[in-house]
């Protein structure tokens, strides 16, 4: 994709026009798009984001049982796996809060399930039974003492699914996951959701389809490595 920038426009192929209105952390860019507004939010996570070799990091946040997030899963995935000389990237679920420190106890349980898939190698495949489960609130499906059977049902072997849910490795990636969970749902509108760089955030929810979102990540993107 030919892309020509300076500090106030840049024009890429099939003639979409950027303009770009610079804010400071927390606030947010307008991004005008064949006459169409955008607003990309640039968040600040308190940490700096780690561009080596200029490769950009890219994360999906998502909510099990959210109705939009599989079928949006599937095309940033695809999207994902073809920019990849550019990109690391990740999709990290999150959770719903009930109230202060309190969680939806189901999407914790998802969490956990995501995570122990991640470790067998079994995530793509296991992904949409977990959206269902947490949709239809299927509790004895996702729970510590019924995982093993759920994971052997899919093809997963007993024993070691039995370790990997138990691996401290998982059990970091749980803490770890949800305190970006805390970090991030003050930060952002909803789910499905794409930060660049840790540092800009843009969604469906922002632009007029797909492909439009692309454009809009692929700019962050480089704007991205430009700042580094």
């Amino acid at each position: 994709m030919n892309k020509t920038i300076n500090s106030a426009n840049f024009s890429i192929h099939h003639a979409l026009i950027f303009f770009i209105l610079l804010a400071t952390s927390g606030g947010s860019e307008l991004v005008a798009v064949e006459k169409t507004e955008i607003v990309v939010s640039v968040i600040d996570l308190g940490r700096d984001s780690q561009i080596n070799g200029k490769v950009v990091p890219v994360t999906e946040v998502f909510r099990y049982g959210c109705d939009h997030c599989p079928s949006f899963h599937e095309k940033i995935q695809q999207w994902s796996q073809v920019t990849d000389e550019k990109i690391t990237f990740k999709a990290i679920p999150i959770l719903k809060k009930l109230s202060d420190d309190v969680y939806d106890p189901l999407d914790e349980l998802a969490m956990r399930a995501h995570y122990v898939a991640d470790q067998l190698g079994m995530l793509e495949r296991v992904r949409p039974v977990i959206h269902r489960a947490v949709k239809d609130r299927a509790y004895d499906l996702l729970n510590t003492e019924r995982l093993v059977e759920f994971f052997a049902r899919m093809g997963g072997n007993e024993a070691e699914i039995d370790r990997a849910q138990n691996a401290f490795a998982i059990l970091a990636k749980v803490s770890q996951s949800r305190s970006y969970s805390d970090l991030v749902m003050n930060k952002i509108k909803g789910v499905p959701m794409v930060i660049v760089g840790d540092k800009y955030a843009v969604g469906p929810g922002q632009v007029n389809g797909f492909h439009e979102l692309i454009v809009v990540i692929e700019y962050l993107v480089d704007r991205v490595r430009s700042e580094h």
